[in-house]
């Protein structure tokens, strides 16, 4: 079975989460990436939140709005991850889990200590509500699928130096990113690059993250400050 055939409504019922049917009502199907049962969801048991692999095991990998954001297999892009968090003393690397990013490879990263974890590349920034304000009574299926069934929200897009969004005139002028790529700079800020329309360009997002990662160290943010200060910077 593909990753864009639709399972029947009454059959997702008795399998998925509230969150996780609400997203898949408004996102419809996955596109281009491996089909359910491709992914060995087993290695990522007790890891990353069970409603997650449950969804994955049912409707495999993809991209969802024309790649605005797209799922992809932990194990694969944690390279990326022991780029950004190294030695970190809190975020420990092998407790982080990347479980999908955007069209601009903004990070949806699931930390077993501090739940929902989000990376800004272009802004070289990490940030973690749980972090701030740890509460163990936070069940993870829902701190996940609240996020899943985010993931169209505008923080996902990339803004330029006018601060104009970026995604949709990306999107005109390359198309889709596809499973597997983003739109990255062709020299990310922290390298002296500018975020404009002009430096942005179809990637593979492997090779773009880990030269990204590469490029700077990241500052942990406080989410909850209106001006969002600094904590301390990452690994």
């Amino acid at each position: 079975m593909g990753p864009d055939i639709q399972i029947p409504r009454e059959t997702r019922l008795t399998k998925l989460s509230e969150d996780f049917e609400y997203a898949l009502d408004r996102f419809e199907g996955l596109k281009g990436g491996p089909a359910p049962g491709d992914i060995d969801t087993n290695r990522y048991r007790g890891k990353i939140p069970q409603s997650l692999l449950d969804f994955w095991g049912l409707h495999g990998l993809g991209t969802w709005l024309e790649g605005y954001f797209q799922f992809c297999d932990p194990d694969k892009y944690q390279p990326v991850i022991k780029e950004i968090f190294g030695n970190d003393s809190e975020f420990i690397a092998d407790r982080c889990h990347l479980v999908g990013f955007s069209a601009f490879g903004n990070m949806l990263v699931w930390n077993e200590d501090f739940q929902v974890t989000d990376v800004d590349v272009i802004r070289h920034s990490v940030s973690a509500l749980r972090y701030i304000k740890p509460d163990p009574s936070i069940d993870p299926d829902i701190a996940i699928g609240v996020s899943v069934s985010s993931v169209d929200d505008s923080a996902y897009d990339a803004v330029d130096e006018d601060g104009n969004d970026l995604f949709k005139p990306l999107l005109k002028a390359l198309g889709p990113t596809g499973f597997g790529r983003i739109y990255a700079p062709k020299l990310y800020p922290a390298m002296g690059g500018s975020i404009t329309f002009e430096n942005f360009h179809l990637a593979n997002a492997l090779e773009a993250l880990i030269i990204n990662a590469r490029s700077a160290p990241f500052i942990l943010k406080d989410v909850t400050d209106f001006n969002q200060k600094i904590i301390r910077e990452i690994g």
